[in-house]
């Protein structure tokens, strides 16, 4: 846009009534999306759903790569710089548990609504919502639904794009429906691991003295803890959470 700040904020009142007229495109497309199961590694019908949006919306480009990430291409005025804005696919619910979508007047309720189906749904109506203001970006503008974000998926379809992208990225902005409507302008690096503690087969539980895998595992976590009360002059790296699973192997029958 040519004008600049100044000029677009003088049609606020102009504008947000023109951008009222995706509402129902939006909300439309959040409950489709939120109504498909997307937990991390089964992202396939998401990545589907948000190809046909960008087909639909004169993407170019318009296409999944190796990590299953959903992409589509906004061509800038100048198109010399690249502008990143993504959103994660996967949902932290299971596809066993119960999708459906409830809309009432003032509230919107379903598994995964906030997280992120709302930043999906968004990113569908911005190439809308860019053309209907008149906005014309000199950047071009990459849109990605990235796979594999939570959990074990250790975010690793952005990290495969980014790796393996020939458009040197410029800028990026993540959009995220829990903190939709405000602006982080910094974040913390994140390292995920996993440990296992295993326990013999043959483990005998009527030593005394002997102890279990979950309070070792407790005593792991408090290590690194002090690990990081050692490095930190001021708090920088923080253990964010873990969750501690015991798995148990039934002991095979004896006859006597």
């Amino acid at each position: 846009m040519d004008s600049g700040i100044p000029g677009f904020t003088e049609n606020l009142n102009e504008l947000e009534s023109r951008i009222n007229e995706l509402r129902e495109t939006l909300l439309a497309n959040l409950v489709m999306i939120s109504e498909i199961p997307a937990p991390t590694f089964n992202e396939k019908e998401r990545v589907a759903f948000m190809l046909d949006k960008f087909t639909e919306s004169n993407l170019q480009n318009t296409s999944t790569d190796e990590a299953g990430n959903a992409l589509g291409l906004l061509p800038g005025t100048d198109g010399d710089k690249n502008i990143l804005l993504v959103s994660h696919l996967d949902t932290l619910f299971s596809e066993k548990i119960d999708h459906s979508v409830s809309v009432e007047s003032n509230r919107i309720t379903g598994a995964g609504i906030g997280h992120n189906a709302v930043g999906l749904a968004t990113m569908t109506v911005l190439p809308m919502l860019l053309e209907k203001l008149d906005i014309k970006l000199r950047s071009n503008l990459i849109l990605m639904g990235s796979a594999k974000s939570l959990g074990k998926g250790s975010i690793g379809g952005i990290r495969f794009f980014l790796s393996n992208t020939k458009y040197p990225i410029k800028a990026g902005i993540c959009v995220d429906g829990v903190k939709l409507g405000k602006i982080s302008h910094s974040s913390v690096g994140m390292m995920r691991f996993e440990i296992t503690y295993a326990l013999p087969d043959d483990y005998d539980w009527k030593r005394f003295g002997t102890i279990g895998a979950i309070p070792t595992l407790s005593e792991i976590v408090t290590q690194i803890q002090q690990i990081l009360y050692q490095v930190n002059q001021e708090p920088q790296l923080y253990w964010d959470h873990w969750n501690a699973e015991q798995h148990s192997t039934p002991s095979p029958q004896k006859e006597y």
